[in-house]
C-alpha cells in the first residue's frame, strides 16, 4: 500500500534478479504501472543494505558490466 493511497491497493509480487554494475541478487518486486513516473523501477534501500554504499547525490555512478555491455547485438 503506498502512503498516499486512500485505500489499501493489491498488487502482484515477483521474485526478479536484477544488476547493479558487477552485483547481482534476487528480490521481490511488487508490480505497478510506473508509465507517468519518473523511474520504471524502485529498488528499496533495505534490499541493499548490507551490499552497498547508495549515495543518491549520483546518477549512474556504477558502469555496467562487461558482460552486459557485450551483449547488446555488437557480436564482433
Amino acid at each position: 500500500m503506498q502512503a498516499s493511497a486512500d485505500e489499501a491497493e493489491r498488487r502482484v509480487v515477483v521474485e526478479l534478479q536484477f544488476f547493479i554494475g558487477d552485483h547481482q541478487q534476487v528480490a521481490e518486486f511488487t508490480l505497478a504501472d510506473r508509465t507517468n513516473l519518473t523511474y520504471e523501477v524502485l529498488i528499496g534501500r533495505n534490499i541493499l543494505r548490507d551490499v552497498m554504499l547508495i549515495d543518491v547525490g549520483k546518477e549512474y555512478a556504477t558502469e555496467l558490466p562487461e558482460s552486459i555491455r557485450n551483449s547488446n547485438g555488437n557480436e564482433s
